[in-house]
């Protein structure tokens, strides 16, 4: 299910024409700056099958973009990561085989975009594999040598998610499950004909774990493109310390555990009501504090999708 693929030598002049379309969904939220230079990054090596397009999810709409032929679509409000995605793919969903999803606060390698053509040449076109979802690894924005993240770990028994940085293979200890980080996501239109667009009940965090566990019950493939690279601003749009990052945090880390990880649930609560909780309370983060308990409010009331902190 879970693959590492390596395509080296990437030359698009010496590959043949592709068949397929791909839409680049570039999801904006507050920074331009950052969507600017996604945009740019995208256009440095932009293949012929390649379209960009920008998700403005902003609440109040401000165009600042550098490029007026980049076509730009509009939410009706801040739909969340998934739901701002699935907007822009339901918009464009007939014109392409393929959908790029990037957070703007991504830059790409020149060669980031021949490699992902090449992948689905190769492994889908040629081989017929049913792969769901391509997926690059990211590099840190200010030292472009190191690795940020290849995939994630989800920790069965406390809710919480690592990245993993070494290329080693998919590392599985026993108590967790891998997923693919949501920073960059190459979906097959194969697959959501069958399955559905994007898991939108979390809003914010957690939808790359509910992704992927979809797509394993459905028998489908996930692959990583190890060549691959972008360059990520982690925490670009919601910082660490933001209230909305201690609210999602909390209430999805015990909405995904209660759907997905029923017999260890009682540790997950025992876990997030300990560090994320009384832990704030003993360090005196009061704020955090405020943000996490509203979150585990929204949890105890089923609360899903946006919820006012």
């Amino acid at each position: 299910i879970y693959k590492l693929i390596s395509i080296k030598n990437i030359n698009s002049k010496k590959l043949n024409m592709y068949n397929f379309k791909i839409a680049i969904l570039i999801l904006h939220y507050k920074n331009w700056t950052d969507t600017n230079d996604c945009v740019a990054s995208c256009l440095k090596n932009l293949p012929k099958n390649y379209t960009i397009i920008v998700i403005d999810n902003d609440e109040k709409k401000n165009n600042q973009s550098l490029y007026p032929n980049i076509k730009i679509i509009n939410t009706p409000t801040n739909l969340g990561f998934a739901g701002g995605l699935n907007c822009g793919i339901n918009e464009v969903y007939d014109e392409y085989d393929y959908f790029l999803c990037l957070n703007n606060d991504l830059t790409l390698d020149e060669k980031s975009l021949d490699s992902f053509n090449a992948m689905i040449k190769r492994e889908i076109v040629q081989k017929g594999r049913k792969i769901a979802v391509l997926n690059s690894p990211l590099y840190d924005t200010n030292n472009k040598s190191k690795v940020q993240a290849i995939y994630g770990q989800y920790n069965t028994w406390t809710g919480t998610t690592s990245h993993i940085n070494n290329f080693s293979s998919w590392l599985n200890y026993s108590g967790t499950e891998n997923y693919l980080v949501g920073a960059n996501l190459l979906l097959n239109k194969s697959y959501l004909d069958k399955n559905g667009l994007l898991p939108d009940q979390y809003f914010l965090y957690y939808e790359e774990l509910e992704l992927c566990k979809e797509i394993k019950k459905c028998g489908w493939e996930i692959e990583i493109d190890i060549d691959n690279k972008m360059y990520h601003k982690e925490h670009g749009s919601v910082g660490l310390k933001s209230p909305i990052h201690h609210f999602y945090t909390t209430r999805n880390t015990l909405k995904y555990a209660l759907k997905n990880n029923k017999l260890k649930f009682v540790f997950v609560l025992g876990y997030v009501c300990t560090l994320y909780l009384i832990g704030k309370l003993f360090k005196m983060r009061f704020e955090e504090l405020k943000s996490s308990f509203a979150g585990f409010q929204a949890f105890v009331m089923n609360k899903e999708g946006k919820w006012k902190i």
